[in-house]
């Protein structure tokens, strides 16, 4: 579309993006060794654990004679006969593997994330920069175009009731942040009725969203004098309850 004939043209921004994806690197180096070596050192734990309930419960003669433990002491860790397994004793088996089945899986997540990452990111990045937004003298026009298809969607300034900056700290340094965009829309719930409700859109990550802000303010305004009766009344009730 030729951006002069609208008002304000804009993208969102990657810098913030960027920031992000290397912090979140160079976090994940830093953790995952960790995970893996305690995640190795618990499925170790549990295999011990387990192997001990199992020879505990099944043999103690075998375990008195590794152990040198006395007959008097396993008789008090092992009340039950030797080769009975007890309703008990069986839950106490399957926890130990479930908790080796959910060490095993998270001593091969890190690796998986690593391999899925750069996919996984290239993707997000992907799914951002599709985005394009467009103000003109009547609407907002929110595209996307990607890989997975393309999507448009027209808000009128009569729709709009209010609209709130979202930054946080990366935002506020490279002068960016989200549009959000409270509007009420129209759909339809059966033959010939029509239920209006409040709706959430965003102008994600864009340069600058102050001056943005502004000229969607001074828009709806100006289209918005004309209202009157119950689309008006409608629009004040939704600005009153995203107000608290």
């Amino acid at each position: 579309m030729d951006s002069e004939h609208f008002l304000w043209v804009g993208k969102p921004l990657l810098k913030k993006t960027i920031v992000k994806i290397i912090m979140t690197v160079a976090v994940s180096l830093i953790l995952i060794p960790v995970m893996f070596v305690m995640m190795f050192l618990l499925a170790i734990f549990l295999v011990i654990m387990a192997l001990i309930f199992v020879l505990l419960r099944l043999d103690q003669d075998i375990l008195q004679d590794i152990f040198d433990l006395s007959s008097d002491l396993l008789t008090s860790i092992v009340p039950k006969p030797s080769g009975y397994i007890g309703e008990s004793e069986r839950h106490m088996l399957m926890l130990f593997l479930a908790l080796f089945a959910i060490a095993l899986i998270l001593f091969f997540y890190p690796p998986i994330i690593l391999f899925l990452s750069p996919i996984l990111l290239y993707l997000y990045c992907l799914n951002k920069k599709g985005y394009t937004y467009y103000i003109s003298d009547s609407v907002i026009r929110i595209e996307k175009s990607w890989i997975f298809g393309k999507y448009a969607k027209e808000l009128s300034f009569n729709q709009i009731a209010c609209t709130r900056i979202q930054q946080g700290f990366l935002a506020k340094r490279f002068e960016c942040g989200s549009l959000e965009i409270i509007a009420l829309t129209k759909k339809p719930v059966g033959t010939g009725r029509v239920k209006t409700q409040a709706r959430r859109y965003a102008l994600w990550d864009i340069p600058h969203p102050e001056k943005v802000e502004e000229i969607i303010t001074n828009k709806t305004l100006e289209w918005q004098s004309f209202l009157t009766g119950p689309e008006k009344e409608e629009l004040e009730k939704v600005r009153r309850r995203y107000a608290r």
